[in-house]
């Protein structure tokens, strides 16, 4: 996340500031749950939700500013100055007046968020966890005594090592469970801004999977669903689970909803070395970009939580985050499991290529992949994309797939010439690997053009649209067929080099 700084002390803490780093402040969240192992685009009446939402989007400002009103700080000077829209991003928020770089632009009060300690026996001994919880229940009355065990406690329903129901998720899981069915206050606003479904993995359905048009991918899904299925059944079920007592989850469904809800919207920051992770109303809209114009900070002198103009933000422009930190490693397998989406022209994705009698380790030339990355016309038509604010993701699947071409790169493949016998060896190298995307876009079971045509939509009104989830997956595999199709326009460039 591109963000300028962070208060890391909480507010019954001695105050310093510190920058940014990767292991101090992810956006949602701040380490991924990890299991045991966007919209669609209708045309809707404005009078009802659309697909998986529970207020139409004519509700969704007024909704928006009324829960602002209740968990801003009275008289910030950030209130009024963000709106829930939708935006090409989906529902999102959006700047109603012009705000300078290092302006405020939504505040929220750290005891209007759930807040937990990811370890409260680690470093820091879980103070400020514990403090939060107190100032929480000061303001929104006290939580059940189980609840409130289980929340300050790593350890206290854990029996057994093999059990994970005691992490930071399941915490914030049980938390966000407990006020959307039994809380009042801000919380009946929140649950009404959240989605009702989602596009993550764990929703995926065994007669959805194939849509992924992925091995791996179906078997992580697959892998997702049964782990907080079996969370459930352990932990939240008012029937089997043990905090039944709580009433926290009628079904199935309402536990995956949570866990959906936890795991792709969850900040995340670090206190005196106390390791947070938080629920944020109103905070947690903000979507994904790849150059985003705000960053978030938990200020320690205010006691609240903060999304910050990184630069000049423009009246009616979206406000956005990175979800990535400042050292993006995340591929779209991850974020598609984790939020629901993928993005287009991912640097972390890779060309799964493999080694062989003809695609021989070191063979290839690392000059000669830096010469053909930037050769005509391949960079220049991903300049002309990128120049014209089109799809400068093409310059990105560029870079990913010159990146999975390392393991096949060695010192040499000089750019002018080489001995012969290296470069016929090049050439079978790159031929092998030219076959290897060709084979792995054949083992699609549609084309590239025609996941376009279906995310694009049919003209047929009597057509109806893909469903989220479909849309999901349609998504995440052309992306998958773009960067095969970008590594073929590389190796080819290379070839031509030779």
């Amino acid at each position: 996340m591109n963000s300028q700084c962070v208060r890391v002390l909480g507010p019954h803490v001695t105050s310093q500031r510190a920058p940014v780093s990767a292991a101090q402040s992810r956006r949602r969240h701040r380490r991924t749950w990890q299991t045991p192992c966007t919209a669609s685009g209708a045309t809707e009446a404005a009078s009802s939700p659309r697909d998986g939402f529970s207020i139409a989007d004519a509700e969704l400002s007024a909704t928006f500013d009324t829960l602002a009103s209740l968990v801003v700080p009275p008289g910030d000077p950030s209130a009024g100055v963000l709106a829930a829209r939708p935006t090409p991003l989906g529902r999102g928020l959006t700047a109603r007046q012009a705000a300078p770089p290092g302006a405020p632009l939504l505040t929220v009060e750290l005891w209007n968020t759930l807040c937990v300690c990811d370890d409260p026996a680690g470093s820091g001994g879980g103070a400020f966890g514990a403090r939060a919880l107190e100032d929480w229940e000061m303001v929104h009355g006290p939580l059940p005594p189980m609840l409130q065990a289980y929340i300050l406690s790593a350890h206290r329903l854990a029996p057994t090592p093999s059990r994970a129901e005691s992490g930071w998720f399941t915490r914030l899981v049980a938390w966000l469970l407990h006020v959307t069915r039994h809380g009042g206050g801000v919380w009946p606003l929140y649950k009404r801004l959240l989605p009702r479904g989602h596009e993550s993995l764990m929703h995926f359905l065994p007669e959805e999977r194939h849509e992924l048009q992925s091995p791996e991918l179906e078997a992580l899904a697959e892998r997702e669903r049964d782990a907080i299925l079996g969370l459930h059944a352990s932990i939240f079920s008012e029937a089997t689970g043990d905090l039944r007592a709580l009433r926290l989850a009628a079904a199935p469904a309402d536990t995956l909803w949570a866990a959906s809800m936890v795991n792709s919207r969850c900040f995340a920051d670090e206190v005196a070395g106390e390791a947070l992770s938080l629920v944020v109303p109103c905070a947690d809209m903000a979507n994904h970009s790849s150059a985003p114009n705000a960053s978030y900070r938990l200020d320690a002198d205010s006691g609240s939580f903060q999304l910050i103009a990184n630069r000049d933000v423009a009246e009616g422009e979206e406000v956005c985050i990175s979800y990535l930190g400042q050292n993006p490693t995340k591929p779209n397998t991850l974020m598609l499991k984790d939020h629901g989406f993928v993005i287009p022209g991912n640097v972390n994705d890779r060309v799964p290529f493999s080694a062989g009698d003809d695609a021989q380790s070191r063979a290839l030339g690392a000059p000669r992949v830096a010469a053909a990355l930037r050769s005509a016309p391949l960079a220049a038509a991903a300049a002309r994309l990128a120049k014209a604010g089109g799809d400068a993701a093409g310059a990105r699947r560029l870079e990913a797939a010159a990146r999975s071409l390392h393991p096949f790169c060695g010192r040499g493949g000089g750019p002018l010439s080489a001995a012969a016998a290296a470069v016929e060896k090049e050439r079978r190298t790159v031929d092998a690997l030219l076959q290897q995307c060709s084979d792995m876009l054949a083992s699609h079971a549609t084309t590239l053009e025609t996941d376009e045509q279906l995310l694009a939509g049919s003209d047929d009104p009597g057509t109806p649209p893909l469903s989220p989830r479909v849309g999901a997956a349609v998504a995440a595999r052309l992306e998958r067929k773009r960067l095969l199709v970008a590594a073929q326009s590389l190796l080819t460039a290379y070839a031509e080099g030779l």
